[in-house]
């Protein structure tokens, strides 16, 4: 038997990817562990508290911060059920049962076949075993209950004590419902509790089924609640909706590449390149929130398309050359308009980092740096798994190598004589809706209430809808009153003070239930006044009276609704008490509306009160509320600065590159066109732009600039070799068309699947991202050359007309 050589020959001189590509695929294989490790755990850690995305030296974050640091946190998770009454049992045994869970036993009740595949990995890499975390680590620090609180007011020690029917008014809308009947409970978390919202939420209905609540009549609400369930559903949309959208993006590449080995080869390439994006925000460091979930999903489509360019060369080069060498041409022909694209691109995403809003600016550090790594993917694996996995053109016509790029760009060159035979018509056909457009982006509203990021059925809604209609509203705005040296009231003066400012917020339309130190006092008198220091006075009488004194401040602390710790700016004897409105999350009105009705309402109340009471009280105004207003206007401001940015940077980029201020604007005009098409006319239309489409301006221009740059080097080359301004259009048309197209449709076919999921921003940003993709194509493929056949285009090249090359 003859056993044949594995090669005729060794070629005279081989590439770099004929010598490495072995080392190239071994490296990527024995890495891929690794990498698929740090992405499961970048999935597993998850912060989306407000509190988290503003930086700490913002004014509004430096108050909460100052709050916190004297009351606790405001957040707390609301627990209730339907039946669930003052004289049910399960809530007392829901609240003793809760205080004791621990984050083992969550591990222990739910020890699902995911989890101990992780807990084995991170023990065979780390070499921590799981079991040893502290048994004592528990979820929940706090519980209390309409049945406890109305037993602590019951007993304590007022003179005259409190009846069941002023415990109870106290209570309600915050404790207890209108009927005063139906109660709830309200957790407070541990710092293990807040470090994992979603365990503390499994936590919650495992405990709830414990005590015999049925699942579909248990209603969790509350900001750590809203929490997890923003990190469950941005997780969900993303792992449902990915293997579609992995679909839809191989039955178009299939069809655009007509190649199945080309198109896993693509793919294969723009899916490690994902990968790797994702595992980069665990090994930094990094948490994923519910805008880092897409950034992966940002870089495959980024990844796919540059991939799809450079495919698209190697088969031109090998259709029209010959398949020895191709790869090497291909790249020496790619490389430029790739590279500029990717760092175009990248200077799009790094303008977000403008933002104050943290998942913002998170999503364009890693957003670009995971784009500039994929070249790496483009430049060293693509070529690689091309050489020896494509399909040899060659060898499978080989009669029809010569013939092969006139019948296939047959199509662009008829598009790109009709194109620059109508410049004007196609000029006028983009920019008046692009004028029009315009218009409507001063109109654009920007949102983060958290009722827009789901579904009007969502059980979170649901629950959220049935705990206001039933207890009362779970918002809070947070006021704090700070009393300084100079004021001269007495205890009893101060906290008859508080309470008149809590019983006139409660009559506002827009607040529900209050809460103030005064909510814990005496019934009708304020508590016994000790600053009576005349030498009449029976000595053990006072002595009673302090001890009042004493015991209401201990009771107002315990309650933290009262402090008198000092700040280091503070001079002695500053005491800051608080107030608690809530409002409706389901309100129509704005978070500004409602805080500024509030401070309104507040300023107003002390003004009218003797200038002498109110001497040395400054109210300040804090809590969620006001996160949620920053949150919405560093929002809609890094929108435009981050956009004006973008635009700067790619316009300096482009002029340098094109040698001229003009010229470079002239290519920024397709490359705005997305963005103000899309949000233009989202503004004119009043349709509100969330987290997810804050992303998509300055994104899409990076991308649209893609298609710009491949254009602009094609026709550059051209008009170089002597060609006409139209005869160089033309020849850019037939070699950048067909990649653009594909990679266009591939990509926004592969986003706009992501128009099917329940979480809103994920929503949002695929669907706006897949729009403005499509956008862009019409914008390079049409706005474009229409704009450089015009006299406009002689800004671009004049200072690249040379004579005919010599022939012979």
């Amino acid at each position: 038997m003859t056993i044949k050589p594995v090669t005729r020959g060794i070629p005279a001189e081989r590439s770099f990817h004929q010598r490495y590509g072995s080392h190239i695929v071994i490296l990527l294989l024995v890495l891929a562990p690794i990498v698929a490790w740090g992405l499961v755990k970048a999935q597993q850690s998850s912060n989306n508290n407000i509190r988290q995305w503003l930086p700490s030296d913002l004014p509004e974050s430096l108050r909460y911060e100052q709050f916190r640091s004297h009351f606790g946190s405001d957040e707390f998770a609301i627990v209730s059920w339907e039946g669930c009454m003052l004289d049910d049992p399960r809530l007392t045994d829901f609240t003793a049962r809760i205080l004791k869970i621990t984050a083992r036993d969550m591990a222990e009740a739910d020890p699902s076949l995911y989890q101990q595949l992780t807990h084995r990995i991170d023990r065979l890499i780390t070499g921590i075993e799981v079991d040893t975390a502290p048994a004592d680590m528990k979820l929940f620090a706090e519980a209390m209950s309409g049945p406890s609180a109305l037993k602590e007011l019951l007993a304590a020690p007022f003179a005259p004590p409190l009846t069941q029917a002023q415990a109870s008014a106290r209570l309600q809308g915050i404790l207890i419902g209108k009927d005063h009947r139906t109660t709830c409970a309200i957790l407070r978390l541990t710092r293990a509790g807040n470090e994992n919202r979603v365990m503390a939420l499994r936590a919650i209905e495992h405990v709830a089924a414990q005590v015999g609540v049925a699942p579909n009549a248990l209603r969790t609400g509350g900001d750590p609640v809203v929490n997890a369930v923003i990190d469950i559903e941005s997780k969900s949309a993303i792992d449902q909706l990915t293997v579609f959208a992995a679909l839809a993006s191989l039955v178009v590449a299939l069809i655009c590449l007509r190649s199945v080995r080309m198109t896993l080869i693509v793919l294969v390439v723009s899916g490690y390149s994902a990968a790797v994006s994702y595992a980069l925000v665990y090994f930094t460091g990094g948490e994923m929130n519910l805008m880092l979930v897409v950034m992966p999903v940002l870089v495959f489509v980024l990844t796919m398309s540059g991939a799809i360019h450079m495919a698209n060369y190697y088969r031109d080069e090998a259709v029209v050359h010959g398949q020895r060498g191709a790869m090497d041409r291909a790249i020496r022909a790619g490389w430029m308009p790739c590279f500029l694209s990717a760092t175009t691109t990248s200077l799009g995403l790094v303008s977000l980092t403008v933002s104050h809003v943290q998942p913002v600016r998170q999503f364009g550090l890693y957003g670009a740096a995971g784009v500039m790594l994929s070249l790496l993917f483009i430049f060293l694996l693509l070529p690689t798994l091309l050489i020896r996995y494509a399909p040899r053109v060659a060898e499978t016509a080989p009669d029809e190598t010569a013939a092969r790029p006139d019948a296939g760009s047959a199509v662009a060159s008829r598009l790109a004589g009709w194109i620059l035979r109508r410049r004007y018509l196609i000029l006028i056909a983009c920019l008046l809706p692009f004028v029009v457009a315009i218009v409507g982006v001063p109109m654009v509203r920007t949102s983060v209430k958290i009722g827009r990021f789901f579904p009007a059925d969502h059980h979170l809604i649901r629950d959220v809808t049935w705990l206001e209609s039933h207890i009362g509203s779970l918002v809070p705005i947070e006021v704090v009153l700070t009393f300084d040296h100079t004021n001269t009231l007495t205890l009893a003066q101060r906290l008859r003070l508080v309470r008149d400012i809590q019983q006139s917020l409660a009559a506002l339309p827009r607040v529900g239930g209050t809460l103030s130190a005064a909510t814990y006092g005496p019934p009708d008198a304020p508590p016994p006044d000790a600053n009576i220091t005349a030498p009449s006075v029976d000595p053990f009488q006072q002595a009673r009276e302090v001890a009042g004194e004493i015991i209401y401040r201990t009771i107002f602390k315990r309650y933290r609704y009262h402090s008198d710790t000092q700040d280091k700016d503070d001079a002695p004897g500053v005491e800051r008490w608080r107030i608690t409105a809530r409002f409706a999350s389901t309100t129509p009105h704005t978070f500004d509306e409602v805080l500024r009705q509030v401070e309104t309402h507040v300023t107003a109340a002390l003004a009218a009160r003797d200038a002498e009471e109110t001497r040395g009280i400054t109210p300040s105004f804090t809590g969620a509320v006001a996160l949620f207003y920053a949150a919405q206007h560093e929002l809609f401001t890094g929108l435009f600065k981050s956009y004006l940015l973008a635009f700067a940077l790619i316009t300096v980029t482009l002029a340098i590159l094109l040698r001229g201020v003009g010229a470079g604007l002239v290519a920024m005009l397709p490359n705005v066109f997305p963005a103000v098409l899309v949000l233009g006319f989202m503004g004119m239309f009043e349709l509100e732009v969330d987290i997810g489409a804050m992303l998509t301006a300055s994104v899409a221009m990076g991308i649209a600039v893609d298609g710009t740059l491949h254009m602009l080097t094609w026709i550059r080359r051209s008009i170089l070799d002597g060609d006409h301004k139209d005869e160089a259009i033309a020849h850019a048309y037939r070699r950048c068309a067909a990649a653009l197209a594909q990679s266009a449709f591939i990509t926004a076919a592969s986003l706009l699947v992501f128009f099917f999921a329940e979480f809103q921003p994920v929503r949002q940003f695929g669907t706006l991202m897949g729009l403005m993709l499509l956008a862009a194509l019409v914008g390079d493929l049409l706005l474009l050359p229409a704009l450089l056949a015009t006299r406009a285009g002689k800004l671009f090249t004049r200072r690249l007309a040379s004579p005919p090359k010599a022939q012979g």
